[in-house]
């Protein structure tokens, strides 16, 4: 046991939405205390540097195996844009129904 503790307030109910958990992801990917909604500029948060980048291209990686170049990232603006870039490509191999 790791000795993390994770209150009742920090898990979603099982069948969350699908946006409700990526903005849980990303304020966490970042340590942010404020909330994130979907229209955040994110480049504007006071958390926003270098690291800031590189954290969040690894968080959507790891979490939904899906790969942001430098290319398609500089165009993004908002913290939608990178959720609707996630949502349009999803890993072919990423299972969501875990009925199989």
């Amino acid at each position: 046991m790791t000795g993390n503790h994770i209150s009742q307030k920090d898990v979603l109910p099982v069948g969350a939405p699908m946006e409700e958990l990526f903005l849980r992801r990303f304020a966490e990917a970042l340590e942010r205390a404020d909330d994130v909604k979907m229209e955040d500029d994110f480049r504007g948060y006071e958390e926003w540097d270098s690291l800031s980048l590189l954290v969040i291209l690894s968080m959507v990686d790891d979490e939904y195996d899906v790969s942001i170049n430098s290319n398609q990232f500089v165009k993004m603006k908002t913290v939608k844009d990178i959720f609707e870039f996630v949502v349009k490509n999803p890993d072919k191999n990423y299972v969501r129904d875990s009925s199989s």
